[in-house]
């Protein structure tokens, strides 16, 4: 793995340790910022890896993955989809949603196979 790609992974790892601090702390919208933060990172951390570039400075999901070469199977490809949704009103406080415990629970979870496949993906 390069130096570059080591680097997004750690501050992947760190941002989705994040997520499950804030998940404790009853803090749900940014509990689905940080998984949606997290796997971005991890997307950036392939792009990294397979092109030996620095990666865009875009937030789509869909995109990065797209950009790093990654095809999610099915059940991760709308995990993935489904995070980019959910995640774009904690980015606008005139749209921020009213994200309760389950669905953060959830969004946690969900997010955690997708980073365990992709880190997978990059050894």
């Amino acid at each position: 793995m390069k130096v570059q790609t080591a680097r997004w992974v750690e501050q992947a790892e760190y941002d989705f340790e994040t997520a499950e601090a804030m998940l404790q702390s009853r803090r749900y919208v940014y509990v689905v910022f940080m998984c949606h933060l997290s796997l971005g990172k991890l997307l950036k951390a392939m792009f990294t890896e397979v092109t030996d570039d620095y990666p865009p400075r875009i937030h789509s999901l869909e995109k990065l993955a797209e950009k790093a070469r990654v095809v999610f199977p099915e059940e991760i490809k709308d995990l993935v989809h489904g995070l980019s949704e959910l995640s774009i009103p904690t980015r606008y406080d005139e749209d921020v949603r009213d994200i309760r415990y389950a669905q953060a629970r959830r969004t946690l979870a969900q997010t955690r196979r997708a980073f365990k496949w992709l880190k997978k993906q990059l050894k």
